[in-house]
């Protein structure tokens, strides 16, 4: 019987941990991430990891299957991000971030931001 049905890799936990925690102090982004139709990839140095929202629910795995929006980052830009001491569109205008595709950037974009502004 498996207990835990979550990401096994220690950027998979971080990001599942802080997403749940975000969700729990903040009802409105709950009701943000539970719309949400989006497959993203998120490329890290080490390995990419996608996050596939699905209506109610999301999943964190490190097998890609037809993502809608991939993002290319350093691991330490991301960890950045994810505690605080950047912005998503920040490191993105500093080139610091890949976007693909590329046409899809400003539509998604701030979907993007929105998951991960904040996250901690």
């Amino acid at each position: 019987m498996e207990l835990f049905k979550g990401p096994t890799d220690i950027f998979g936990i971080a990001i599942y941990s802080s997403l749940i925690k975000k969700m729990e102090e903040n009802p409105s982004y709950r009701e943000f991430i539970n719309k949400l139709n989006l497959n993203l990839v998120v490329e890290l140095d080490y390995y990419p990891l996608m996050i596939a929202f699905k209506k109610d629910s999301f999943e964190i795995t490190r097998e890609i299957e037809h993502p809608d929006v991939r993002i290319k980052i350093k691991t330490q830009d991301f960890l950045d991000i994810v505690d605080g001491k950047t912005s998503i569109i920040k490191t993105f205008f500093r080139g610091k971030m890949g976007f693909k595709p590329f046409y899809k950037i400003f539509t998604k974009l701030f979907t993007v931001y929105k998951i991960f502004s904040n996250m901690i």
